[in-house]
């Protein structure tokens, strides 16, 4: 596992939808809390919106970042992809005098299954390391039993 630096920093927000505004600015539609409960499992999330966003140091600059997927139902990841433009992003930050630099990424999974409760979470792989960038805890709440009439 990495050795994670304060210096450093690494998130994934999970959401309805992900809008590029006029500007550059970046509008996440519904974020889900962190434990999200279901009507019940299975069930079909019509979009699932992941934005991720690393920051890191001059002197950090990784070679390669991964972004994956993880999902209790799967062994294999159930999206996969790299994150571009890395070197480019921390050379640009640098010529401008910055004190790091960040890569933002954005996806959108359209219809996105929910197959089971559990955790799914966005793994970053950098540079051959796993962290986690983030986590949705879905959970289906309890039915609360009919009321029995008295004898």
């Amino acid at each position: 596992m990495m050795t994670w630096r304060q210096d450093r920093a690494i998130v994934c927000l999970f959401c309805e939808d992900i809008r590029q505004e006029i500007g550059g600015q970046t509008s996440l539609i519904g974020i889900f809390p962190p434990d999200t409960f279901a009507p019940q499992v299975p069930i079909v999330i019509p979009k699932l919106g992941l934005y991720m966003v690393i920051r890191f140091p001059f002197d950090q600059v990784p070679i390669s970042v991964r972004m994956r997927l993880m999902a209790p139902w799967s062994q294999e990841p159930l999206w996969d992809v790299p994150m571009e433009g890395i070197k480019e992003s921390a050379e640009i930050a640098q010529s401008h005098g910055y004190s790091a630099f960040g890569v933002s990424s954005f996806h959108m999974l359209s219809p996105f299954p929910v197959l089971e409760t559990g955790i799914i979470r966005v793994l970053a792989t950098i540079d051959g390391e796993d962290i986690s960038a983030g986590a949705i805890n879905i959970t289906v709440p309890p039915t609360n039993p009919s009321p029995q009439p008295a004898p």
